[in-house]
């Protein structure tokens, strides 16, 4: 059997009741040449026999009953990848059907690209659309993505890899590691549809925060300068977050990440 040219890299935790959903999105993408590589992080509900009750071959489950949290687990998915590309997915979001065809079709043409992403549909728990994020008319240069949207080279990957001090917030930290050495483009349109609350969630925002906070004092490739615009932005979000909580208007807050797009 030939080598899938594309892997998918799924990383699930207690993601029952959403990963088959998922895993539909993926089995019917136009192109059809790659690998689905799902670890689950010690989930305590039936998640891995969610994803063993598809027969396709082209899906790998990787289980050890460990907890190691989203970082380590996205290394150990590099580190099993098969691809020449390495595409990321949540395992609550869906693909539309065209996701991995339009990346693989762009990295192929512009060899000088790393990274690949692209727009997201936003959806409540109910499937509703609540709007959209990263919509752009056209290829558009950016210096961060929605995680699950990109797609890039597997050797870049491979070279710069998730700093595992960063669980909540890996993703921007490596963006903002790499970018000097790196070409990171976000393609037009949306690439998935990605799954967001209408309520807001303070605790497990302060948390990124938190995060944040660490990247700005600790992350590596980061100015002085640029070092204090991270920590003041951080404290700022805080104040507002904490702020629009406890004037029970946190709601327009949630309603103002998204911009309003046309459906289909």
């Amino acid at each position: 059997m030939k080598e899938p040219l594309v892997s998918i890299a799924v990383p699930a935790y207690n993601a029952g009741k959403t990963i088959g959903a998922m895993i539909e999105s993926v089995l019917v993408q136009a192109y059809t040449n790659w690998e689905l590589l799902i670890v689950d992080d010690g989930s305590s509900d039936n998640t891995a026999e969610v994803v063993r009750s598809f027969s396709d071959s082209r899906i790998r489950l990787i289980c050890d009953g460990k907890n190691r949290k989203i970082a380590p687990r996205l290394n150990q998915l590099i580190d099993e990848a098969k691809g020449e590309f390495f595409a990321r997915m949540d395992a609550d979001d869906r693909m539309l059907p065209n996701r991995i065809e339009r990346q693989v079709e762009y990295l192929i043409a512009n060899p000088e690209v790393d990274v690949v992403g692209g727009g997201a549909i936003v959806v409540d728990e109910g499937g509703n659309v609540l709007g959209g994020r990263n919509i752009v008319s056209e290829v558009t240069t950016v210096n961060s993505f929605i995680h699950p949207t990109v797609a890039g080279r597997i050797e870049w990957f491979r070279k710069w890899l998730y700093d595992e001090r960063f669980n909540g917030c890996e993703d921007s930290e490596l963006w903002r590691r790499a970018r000097r050495e790196s070409v990171y483009r976000l393609l037009p349109d949306a690439v998935i549809y990605y799954k967001d609350s209408i309520s807001f969630n303070l605790k497990q925002y302060l948390f990124r925060q938190k995060q944040g906070v660490r990247v700005a004092l600790f992350g590596s490739g980061i100015s002085l300068r640029e070092r204090g615009k991270l920590f003041a932005g951080v404290i700022l979000r805080s104040v507002i977050a904490v702020g629009v909580v406890c004037l029970g208007v946190s709601s327009v807050w949630v309603k103002c990440r998204n911009c309003p797009i046309k459906t289909k």
